[in-house]
């Protein structure tokens, strides 16, 4: 999928400020709005979360287990003996939470 360079571009200016900033992405489904985020997202340490069609409950539970993984793996080694992704591949929406520089 091809993206306007102003939509990956609008993305990476508000990365590289120095404050906080969140962007909100929607519309239509199948228009590459997980694909925009996925491919700016590649060469960044970023907690990228998929949730699944469960309670909101179990999405929290599964959010701050690949929150966990991505921002401290080692602490996922020590109680599992594993290296494991947590997120799940099953979407309805797409959010990304946190970015480390």
């Amino acid at each position: 999928m091809r993206f306007v360079g102003r939509e990956l571009q609008a993305l990476e200016d508000a990365y590289n400020k120095n404050d906080f900033q969140m962007a909100v992405i929607y519309g239509r489904r199948r228009i590459g709005k997980t694909t925009l985020l996925r491919q700016f997202c590649q060469g960044k340490k970023t907690v990228f979360f998929t949730a699944i069609k469960t309670t909101a409950k179990r999405n929290i539970d599964l959010f701050g287990k690949c929150a966990l993984n991505a921002l401290a793996p080692e602490i996922i080694k020590e109680k599992r003996g594993i290296n494991t992704p947590f997120c799940c591949p099953v979407c309805i929406k797409t959010v990304i939470c946190h970015f480390m520089k």
